[in-house]
């Protein structure tokens, strides 16, 4: 092939991979990185896990095998349960808010109260920290 063809090649091949890129039908990942505040005001082990270990055990404690479990024992393992179901860009929409506090048919709700500080945390990059502390995930 001529020089002249190899670049109406590469041209066709990169509007190609354009054109795939931009398929209505697929949707753009949600962002898995933030920016946690300087100072954080909600703190996981301090004020999320303690809502969620009380609120959550029935079904999503260590003894459940096919759900998150959000109310482990262990924070570690409660803290990767809750970040899967954190929404980063629109924390209000997470299924960790979502779920406990709307119509959905969820067996535990939770008050205004832990829905706000959870929902705060979210927007504060739902880190796994501690008063004192600050740990990106």
């Amino acid at each position: 092939m001529t020089r002249r063809m190899w670049r109406w090649v590469a041209v066709a091949a990169g509007l190609f991979a354009t054109a795939c890129g931009s398929s209505s039908n697929s949707a753009a990942p949600a962002p898995t990185q933030c920016t946690p505040p300087a100072t954080a005001t909600v703190f996981w082990r301090q004020d999320v896990y303690p809502i969620l270990a009380a609120q959550c055990v029935a079904c999503h404690g260590d003894n459940q095998s096919s759900r998150p479990k959000l109310a482990s024992v262990d924070p570690d393992v409660a803290y990767s349960a809750a970040r899967s179901e954190v929404n980063l860009a629109n924390p209000s929409q997470s299924n960790l808010v979502v779920l406990p506090t709307g119509n959905s048919g969820h067996p535990v709700e939770m008050d205004p109260a832990q829905a706000a500080t959870v929902t705060k945390w979210i927007e504060e990059c739902a880190q796994n920290n501690s008063s004192g502390t600050t740990v990106t995930p």
